[in-house]
């Protein structure tokens, strides 16, 4: 009996070993099967996001969307845990993205794609290529944390608890004059909750709360005098930019090919247009991101990539992001490509 129970224990551990190593194989008989429209049998999976880790390395919004991914590629991906897989730190292979050496500064030519990628220093970069650029530029040594922006922390708003007009298409009737300054993932200073809630009944928008207290500029002043200026036979003046990719968001919502290109743009306007953030406006991004949607899916694929939504909502794939995104007369932005 002894002998046996040693036995036992043994195989015990030798199996969470191979569970550890191998996965846990998803009984895929519990979720049922349906016919599309062109004939094509696919796994019917819940809406529920129950993030698991597949042994791809791939997280799924559930253990349903491994059976989906399986069933569709004729793979044998297992689950290796629950919970959205470990991200690590990638060192990016700079020596593939074109560079020159410009009055002793390294310069690197960036392609013109949005790939959006979160760095080890918090901040989105447009593709891998904005870097190496960076990195060049300021002699740092940042590295990928993983695809898809930074995750932008925000929190619903409770609108349900202020007082609507139904004859004028809901909107919020009167706020409370009690200042408690909150941040919008719009990056606008509310006065209070409810002043949030009646900018998103008033313009049918989706802004959450941020953070309490005033949204912080952190956005350094546009300084222009650091680009050439020359002056043309007609007395007009033009800014020569390089066209190394670097963009930036104006403050008039509009995403320039750099801070050059938008000191170039004051300059031949005479405007005063500022710098929002680094990287494309969030208008542009979320635009572009659903470029393909022209009316809301019927049905969507179930295999999990979150996106988060300037709601404070997270999607659990693209094609239900840009469903919402179509469904809020296209007001709704995307903030990261994690979970909110």
């Amino acid at each position: 009996m002894k002998i046996s129970g040693v036995f036992v224990k043994a195989a015990l551990a030798l199996c969470c070993c191979l569970e550890i190593a191998f996965g846990v194989q998803v009984d895929c008989s519990q979720f049922p099967n349906v016919v599309g429209e062109d004939g094509t049998v696919l796994v019917a999976c819940p809406r529920n996001i129950r993030p698991v880790c597949g042994t791809d390395g791939t997280t799924y919004s559930n253990e349903c969307g491994i059976c989906f991914h399986n069933h569709k590629h004729n793979d044998t991906v297992e689950k290796a845990h629950d919970g959205e897989c470990e991200r690590k730190p990638i060192v990016i292979d700079c020596s593939k993205y074109r560079s020159s050496v410009v009055d002793g500064q390294v310069l690197v030519a960036c392609p013109r794609i949005l790939a959006p990628v979160c760095g080890s220093d918090g901040l989105t970069y447009d593709n891998e290529c904005e870097i190496c650029a960076y990195n060049a530029v300021h002699g740092t040594n940042v590295k990928k944390s993983h695809e898809g922006r930074c995750t932008v922390e925000s929190t619903p708003v409770d609108c349900s608890v202020y007082p609507r007009n139904a004859e004028s298409g809901g909107t919020i009737t009167a706020c409370p004059l009690n200042l408690r300054e909150i941040c919008g993932t719009d990056g606008v200073t509310y006065g209070n909750d409810c002043l949030l809630c009646a900018h998103n009944a008033e313009f049918s928008a989706n802004v959450a709360k941020k953070h309490d207290g005033r949204c912080s500029e952190e956005v350094p002043q546009l300084d222009c005098s650091q680009y050439p200026v020359s002056t043309q036979d007609d007395g007009s003046q033009v800014m020569a930019c390089t066209m190394i990719y670097y963009p930036v968001c104006g403050t008039d919502g509009v995403t320039y090919a750099s801070e050059c290109t938008l000191c170039a743009n004051n300059l031949e306007h005479q405007a005063t247009v500022g710098k929002r953030k680094n990287g494309r406006c969030e208008e542009d991004i979320t635009k572009e991101h659903c470029k393909d949607f022209q009316q809301p899916s019927p049905m969507c694929t179930m295999e999990y990539m979150a996106h988060c939504g300037s709601d404070g909502k997270t999607y659990g794939n693209r094609c239900l992001f840009c469903n919402a995104y179509l469904e809020s007369n296209r007001t709704l932005n995307l903030m990261s490509m994690t979970e909110c």
